[in-house]
């Protein structure tokens, strides 16, 4: 059976998404069809405008982006990019996080600052990627970096245990008192890695964060690879100049601080 002999729509009716009808839009339409928003700004305070929305992509040309601007008014993503230092000749540079940072000549060439200085700071891991993401790169690289030396460890506490019982038959109360405290830290050192294990943490929280002026705006760039070539780190620049629809920054106070928007938000929208 096809779809059409089903009775099954083969394209989703996303028109049918707003209820022009329910709300008057199409009266009003009818009567003042001129009146079509063209040469109108409206500004929108929202929780999260997406603007990749269908309706909030472009204009009716299908060219021109309808959303111009974003702004993150909260200032719970803000990034301190205050202090401001200098590469060297090879185009490196110390990050806040104590890595470093190598700038390629490309972007050498590319920063328009009189004194070739660049701003650095810290962007938080967990505003990056989607909590999903998150988990699972918490997850890999506990596995990585922590499951095979912790499993080590907690191996070598439980030997180390029951070579002391072997060697030190009898009851514990009985055992002289040097040997009542072996016996304890053995036993604390194997309780304090089985805790470890349950309130395990990804310790890396934050990547470094480079920002300096440019052609074409303000450009970000995040090590999210932890290796300091910033030839491989994510380039993000202003939302006004680049349209970017999936990220973009925002500069205030003349770039001393920066935030980033709609890289990890799952947003959808009740504007149009």
């Amino acid at each position: 059976m096809s779809m059409a002999t089903s009775g099954i729509v083969e394209s989703f009716p996303t028109g049918a998404l707003v209820p022009k009808a329910e709300t008057g839009v199409l009266n009003f339409l009818q009567k003042y069809p001129e009146y079509d928003g063209k040469d109108v700004t409206i500004a929108i305070f929202d929780s999260g405008v997406d603007p990749r929305a269908t309706g909030l992509e472009t204009l009716v040309d299908g060219k021109t982006i309808k959303v111009i601007e974003r702004y993150d008014c909260s200032g719970c993503g803000d990034v301190d990019m205050k202090k401001k230092v200098t590469p060297d000749e090879n185009g490196t540079l110390k990050g806040l996080s104590g890595t470093t940072l190598t700038l390629s000549p490309e972007l050498l060439a590319l920063n328009t600052d009189t004194d070739k200085a660049v701003r650095v700071g810290l962007k938080c891991f967990g505003d990056l990627v989607p909590s999903k993401v998150r988990d699972n790169i918490v997850a890999q690289a506990k596995l990585k970096h922590w499951d095979k030396p912790h499993k080590i460890a907690t191996a070598n506490a439980s030997r180390k245990i029951s070579e002391f019982e072997s060697q030190n038959t009898g009851e514990a109360p009985k055992l002289p008192w040097d040997k009542k405290i072996i016996k304890e830290n053995l036993d604390f050192e194997l309780e304090m890695l089985n805790s470890y294990e349950k309130v395990y943490n990804d310790v890396k929280t934050s990547y470094d964060c480079v920002l300096f002026p440019t052609a074409n705006g303000w450009l970000t760039l995040i090590d999210t690879t932890e290796q300091g070539n910033l030839e491989r780190a994510l380039r993000i620049g202003e939302y006004s100049k680049t349209s970017d629809l999936h990220k973009a920054i925002g500069c205030l106070g003349d770039a001393k601080s920066v935030y980033v928007i709609d890289l990890s938000a799952i947003l959808g929208t009740s504007v149009s």
